[in-house]
C-alpha cells in the first residue's frame, strides 16, 4: 500500500465542487486505481483542478466501473469488522474498539466494556499521519519505536465539542493498520466517485450503482430494488451532504415521477438528478452572456475575460485556456464548461502580485511575515497541551515565524524542553520540536523560516540548545552574515534558510549612526521612552531601570545569542538610543504596549519610521487566558512585520491573519504597501510620508452558495450571509445597497441563491481592508434568528480580482470545507 501524504487535509483534496465536472467520466486509468482498492491513489491526487481534469475523459465508454465498485467495497479492501486498538494521550492509555460504517462513510470507536461511543465521518477528517510520518507524535507521547509501524494519528473535527481532536492509535497488528488506512482511502474516493459519477453522470448508472444509491447492503449484489422510494432519496442525499429540506426534495421527487405512484425507476431517477443539479443562478449568468445562442465561442470568451473579469491575457493564452475546456470538436462551450472554467485555477480570485519578478528581493523589514504565538500550544495558554502538532499545522499553512519557549526539563537540568512555563502545560523535548520543524519547514514555502526563541532555561541547557539547533538544521541555519553592509538581506537571498531570533547579550557599541553603522561619537535623543513592562510609564532613570531588567532577565549565553545574526532581540527602551539603530535588531512588544504607543500621534510616527528599516514583532497579551486574538490590521497599518497570533483559536483575528496571507499562496511573506516601506530619497529619511485619505467604490454581489455543510444538531438549513468590511476609516453605503446581511433562503443548504448586492464607497488611508462573509443558518425560515455559523470567507479587498469568483469557505477551526463555496460578482473603481 502506498504511503499516505503526511498530514494532508481532505478539504484540499478536490480543488473544485463536484458540480464543476458535470459531463465528465472517470477514465480507464482512474478505474484501474479504484479496482486496486485505491492503493495507488494518494490523498492529494485531486488536490487541484488540473489533476482532476486529467483524470476525466470525454469518451462515452465507461467500461469497468461496475467491477471496480464491487472491488472497492470488497472485504479485502475495507475494514468490515471491528478491530481492537490502543488509544493514547498524554495522560492515559485505553483499549478501544474501532468500527467502520461503509454506508455512512464514517468511523466510530468506544472504550472496551463501555457503551459510550464517538463517531466521525470521512468529511470530518482533517489530517492523517501514520507510521514513520507520525514519529513526532510517538516521541512526544514517549512510546517506543516498536509501535511506529502500527501507529496512526487522525485529526478530526469533533461536532460536540466544536474543535479539532487528535486521535492517536496503535493497531495490534500491521495488517489492521493497513486495513484502516485502506478504508480511509476507499471512503474518500468512493464518496468522490458517488458525487461525480452518480450525482452528475446519471446516464451511466447501472443496477449495481442504483443498488448502492438505494442504500442496500453494498456487499449483497442479489438485493436490488426496481424503484427508488422517497426514503431512499433522503438517505442518498444525506450520504452526499445534499442539504435540502425534505419538502424541497419531495417536490423534485414528485415532479420526476411519471409511471409509478410510490417510487422512481432508472429513467425517472435521471430526471430527478437533472433537476437536483440544475443551477438557475448559472443559467441566468449564462443567458446574459450568450443570449439566444446558448453557446460560447472563442471570441465571446475573450470578451468575457476582458470586459467582465478584467483579465488581460495574450491571444495565445486565451485560446489555450478556451480549448482546454472544450467538450466537443465544435470549439464552443456550454454552460457546463463555463462553470468548469469558473471553478478552475485559471480564475484565481487573487491578483498574485507575488509572482512578479523582484517581489522578494527587498530587505526583510519591508515585508509582513506570517507569524505564530505559542505555536506549541493546542489549546488555551494556561491549560492547553504542548504538542508538535501546532508546528506541523502552522508550517503547512505557510507560517514563517514560529515561537519556541525553552525551559529546563524537571527531570534533567541540562535537557531543554518546550512548554508554557509556570502553567499546567506539559513540556516536549526541544530536539523533538526542532526535528519536526525541520521536516515541515519548507514544505509550503522555501522562503526563510524564523525561530523566535524565548529563553527561560539554565546556561547548560542553553548550550545544549545551541548544539541541537546546529546538528538539526546544519547548513540551513544562518550562523554568519551572508550579505555585506548594514542592510537586512531579502527573502530571495535567504531561501531555504533558518534564522534565529534571540535576545542579544553582548555589549553594544557606544554609538550608531542613522545608517546603522558603528561610530565613535556618542548620540543622545530627546524622544520618548516606552517601557514594555508597564506599557505606559516613562523611564525615570536609565541606570535603575537597567538594574531592574538585569535582575529579571535570564542571562543569555553568548553562544546562543550569536545565532541571532539578523534578528537580535532587544528590550525596547527608546527609539533614539544607539541600540535602536542597529540594522539587525528586533523589538518585541505585546499588544498593550504597542497600542499605548500608537495612540499618541508622535509615538505612532516614530513606530512607523522605525518599521520602515528595522524589524518588530508584536504578540497577544498574557491576559488573553482563552488564547483569543487581537485584530492584526491595526498593527500591519503601522508596518509591524511579525504580527504573531494564537493559531489554536480561529477567531476573527486569526481569520483575517490567514486570509491576508492567502494572497501569496502559502509563501508567508507579503510586500508592504509602498506608503509603509523605506523612503528612497535621502531628504525624506528623517520624516515619515504623510498618509492621505483615499476612496474606493465597490460593488459585491452575493450570487449563491454551493453544498453548505449542516452544523451538528441542525435538521434543516435556512442559510443567509452576513457581510462586513473591516479596516476602513469609514464607509458610505449606496442607497440601493443591502446592509449587514442577505435574506434567508428557506430549507436549502445545497444551492441557495441570494443575488443581493452590497455597494458603497470606502474611505481609507492604508491598503489593508478586508471583506468578511459569514454564512449562517437561521432558526427561523423567514428571517435571521439565533444564527449558527456554517462557514466563513475573508478577502483582502486590494488583492481581489473583479468579475465572477468562487470563494472557498472555512469551518470554525479554519479548515476548508469540502466543496462549500460562495459565488460572487465583484466590481471596484478608484475615486
Amino acid at each position: 500500500m502506498a504511503e499516505l501524504e503526511p498530514i494532508q487535509s481532505p478539504s484540499e483534496m478536490t480543488y473544485c465542487s463536484p458540480l464543476a465536472y458535470p459531463t465528465k467520466r472517470l477514465d480507464s486509468s482512474s478505474v484501474e486505481k479504484l479496482s486496486k482498492g485505491f492503493s495507488s491513489v494518494s490523498m492529494g491526487d485531486y488536490k487541484n483542478d488540473s489533476d482532476a481534469n486529467d483524470s476525466f475523459s470525454h469518451n462515452d465508454e465507461n467500461e469497468g466501473n461496475e467491477s471496480s465498485i464491487n472491488h472497492v467495497v470488497d472485504s479485502h479492501c475495507i475494514l468490515n469488522r471491528p478491530i481492537l486498538m490502543t488509544k493514547l494521550s498524554h495522560k492515559t492509555k485505553k483499549r478501544i474498539e474501532l468500527t467502520a460504517d461503509v454506508i455512512q462513510f464514517s468511523f466510530s470507536y468506544k472504550q472496551i466494556s463501555k457503551a459510550k461511543s464517538h463517531e466521525f465521518s470521512i468529511d470530518d477528517v482533517r489530517h492523517i499521519s501514520d507510521r514513520e510520518v507520525a514519529r513526532h507524535y510517538r516521541e512526544e507521547l514517549g512510546l517506543s519505536q516498536e509501535c511506529e509501524r502500527r501507529w496512526i494519528s487522525i485529526t478530526y473535527f469533533d461536532h460536540v465539542k466544536q474543535k479539532l481532536k487528535c486521535l492517536h492509535l496503535v493497531a495490534d497488528t500491521s495488517h489492521d493498520l493497513k486495513k484502516l488506512l485502506s478504508t480511509i482511502e476507499v471512503f474518500k474516493n468512493l464518496k468522490e466517485l458517488l458525487l461525480k459519477s452518480y450525482l452528475v453522470d446519471a446516464s451511466d448508472l447501472d443496477e449495481v450503482r442504483r443498488n448502492i444509491i438505494s442504500d442496500k447492503s453494498v456487499f449483497n449484489d442479489k438485493s436490488k430494488k426496481q424503484l427508488l422510494l422517497f426514503d431512499d432519496i433522503l438517505k442518498y442525499c444525506k450520504r452526499l451532504n445534499i442539504n435540502l429540506s425534505s419538502k424541497r426534495l419531495q417536490v423534485l421527487f414528485n415532479n420526476a415521477k411519471r409511471l409509478h405512484d410510490n417510487g422512481l425507476d432508472f429513467e425517472e431517477f435521471k430526471v430527478f438528478v437533472k433537476s437536483l443539479r440544475y443551477r438557475s443562478d448559472l443559467a441566468t449568468i449564462w443567458k446574459h452572456l450568450t443570449g439566444s445562442k446558448g453557446q460560447l465561442n472563442l471570441e465571446g470568451f475573450s470578451s468575457f475575460l476582458k470586459d467582465v473579469q478584467d483579465e488581460h491575457l495574450s491571444t495565445d493564452e486565451v485560446s489555450k485556456i478556451f480549448r482546454k475546456f472544450c467538450n466537443t470538436n465544435e470549439l464552443t462551450w456550454t454552460c457546463e464548461e463555463f462553470n468548469l472554467f469558473l471553478n478552475s485555477k485559471y480564475l484565481c480570485y487573487t491578483k498574485e502580485t507575488f509572482r512578479r519578478e523582484g517581489y522578494y528581493s527587498h530587505p526583510l523589514s519591508e515585508y509582513y511575515i506570517l507569524s505564530s504565538h505559542n505555536t506549541y500550544l493546542t489549546g488555551r495558554q494556561f491549560a492547553g497541551e504542548s504538542s508538535v502538532s501546532g508546528y506541523v499545522r502552522a508550517l503547512q499553512r505557510g507560517c514563517r515565524c514560529v515561537e519556541i519557549d525553552i525551559w529546563n526539563s524537571p527531570d534533567d537540568n541540562i535537557e531543554p524542553i518546550v512548554t508554557h512555563g509556570r502553567t499546567f502545560t506539559k513540556g516536549i523535548k526541544l530536539a523533538d520540536v526542532l526535528s519536526t520543524i525541520k521536516r515541515y519547514a519548507f514544505q509550503s514555502s522555501n522562503l526563510p523560516l524564523i525561530l523566535s526563541l524565548e529563553i527561560h532555561c539554565s546556561s547548560a541547557a542553553q548550550l545544549k540548545a545551541v548544539e541541537i539547533l546546529q546538528s538539526t538544521f546544519g547548513d540551513t541555519l544562518v550562523t554568519n552574515a551572508i550579505t555585506g553592509g548594514n542592510v537586512l538581506p531579502s527573502p530571495e537571498e535567504l531561501r531555504n534558510k533558518v534564522l534565529v531570533k534571540v535576545k542579544k547579550t553582548s555589549n553594544l557599541p557606544s554609538s550608531i549612526d542613522d545608517n546603522g553603522s558603528f561610530t565613535t561619537t556618542s548620540t543622545t535623543g530627546n524622544s520618548f521612552s516606552e517601557s514594555a513592562e508597564s506599557f505606559v510609564a516613562r523611564s525615570t532613570s536609565s541606570s535603575s531601570s537597567t538594574k531592574m531588567r538585569r535582575k529579571k532577565d535570564k542571562l543569555i549565553m553568548e553562544e546562543l545569542s550569536n545565532l541571532g545574526v539578523y534578528c537580535q532581540g532587544l528590550k525596547f527602551r527608546n527609539f533614539s538610543l544607539p541600540e535602536s539603530k542597529t540594522f539587525n535588531h528586533c523589538f518585541s512588544l505585546n499588544e498593550k504596549a504597542l497600542i499605548s504607543m500608537v495612540k499618541d500621534p508622535s509615538k505612532a510616527e516614530a513606530v512607523d519610521k522605525h518599521n520602515r528599516r528595522f524589524l518588530m514583532r508584536t504578540y497577544p497579551s498574557k491576559y488573553r487566558l482563552s488564547s483569543s486574538n487581537f485584530i492584526p490590521t491595526q498593527f500591519w497599518a503601522h508596518g509591524v512585520q511579525m504580527v504573531a497570533t494564537n493559531w489554536q483559536t480561529f477567531d476573527v483575528g486569526q481569520q483575517i491573519n490567514l486570509a491576508f496571507f492567502d494572497g501569496v499562496s502559502g509563501n508567508g511573506y507579503i510586500l508592504k504597501p509602498s506608503d509603509l516601506r523605506r523612503p528612497t530619497l535621502k531628504s525624506t529619511m528623517r520624516r515619515v510620508i504623510q498618509r492621505h485619505q483615499k476612496k474606493l467604490k465597490f460593488s459585491i454581489k452575493i450570487v449563491s452558495a454551493q453544498q453548505l455543510h449542516r452544523p451538528h444538531n441542525i435538521d434543516a438549513l435556512n442559510p443567509f450571509v452576513i457581510f462586513e468590511i473591516m479596516g476602513a476609516t469609514s464607509i458610505d453605503w449606496s442607497k440601493d445597497s443591502s446592509i449587514s446581511n442577505t435574506k434567508v433562503v428557506t430549507g436549502n443548504g445545497y444551492n441557495p441563491i441570494w443575488n443581493e448586492t452590497f455597494s458603497g464607497t470606502i474611505h481609507y488611508d492604508c491598503e489593508i481592508i478586508f471583506a468578511r462573509f459569514v454564512v449562517s443558518t437561521s432558526a427561523s425560515p423567514v428571517e435571521p434568528d439565533s444564527p449558527k455559523e456554517i462557514g466563513t470567507s475573508i478577502i483582502n479587498i486590494f488583492d481581489i480580482k473583479k468579475g465572477f469568483r468562487y470563494l472557498k469557505l472555512r469551518d470554525s477551526c479554519g479548515e476548508l470545507l469540502l466543496n462549500s463555496t460562495l459565488l460572487l460578482k465583484i466590481e471596484f473603481d478608484t475615486v
